[in-house]
C-alpha cells in the first residue's frame, strides 16, 4: 500500500485515480466497498446542500477535469468559498477512508506474515 501511495500521489493531484483504483485494488474489494460507494454520495449531498443554501456559488463553468481539486472548485464556480468547501470535504474524506484503509492494511500484513 505504501508503494502504491507513493506512485499515485502525483496523478491523484490531477484527478487521475487509476493507480489507486486498480493498484490496491479498490474495485471488488470488500474492505473498501463501503467508502468507495458511500464517500462520493456524502460529498455530493453536502456540496448540493451548500450550493442550495447559498453557502457556495453554483457551478457554471465546465473546467478541465484534470485540474487539481481546489483549482477546479474555484474555476468552476469562481467563488473562493468553494475552495473552503473542497478542503472541508477532503479532510472529511480522509477521516472516513482511514479506518477502512487501516483495516485493509492490517489484513494485508497478516496475510503477508502467514506466508513467511
Amino acid at each position: 500500500m505504501k508503494a502504491i501511495s507513493k506512485v499515485a500521489i502525483i496523478p491523484q493531484l490531477f484527478n487521475i485515480n487509476e493507480p489507486v483504483t486498480y493498484g490496491l485494488p479498490t474495485v471488488m474489494n470488500p474492505f473498501l466497498l463501503l467508502p468507495y460507494i458511500g464517500v462520493p454520495i456524502i460529498n455530493i449531498t453536502i456540496a448540493y446542500l451548500a450550493t442550495w443554501l447559498g453557502l457556495v456559488g453554483k457551478v457554471y463553468i465546465n473546467a478541465p477535469w484534470s485540474m487539481p481539486g481546489p483549482l477546479l472548485a474555484f474555476f468552476s464556480t469562481l467563488d473562493w468559498r468553494a475552495v473552503i468547501l473542497w478542503l472541508i470535504l477532503f479532510v472529511m474524506d480522509l477521516a472516513l477512508w482511514f479506518p477502512f484503509m487501516k483495516a485493509y492494511d492490517k489484513y494485508l500484513l497478516e496475510k503477508e506474515g502467514a506466508h513467511e
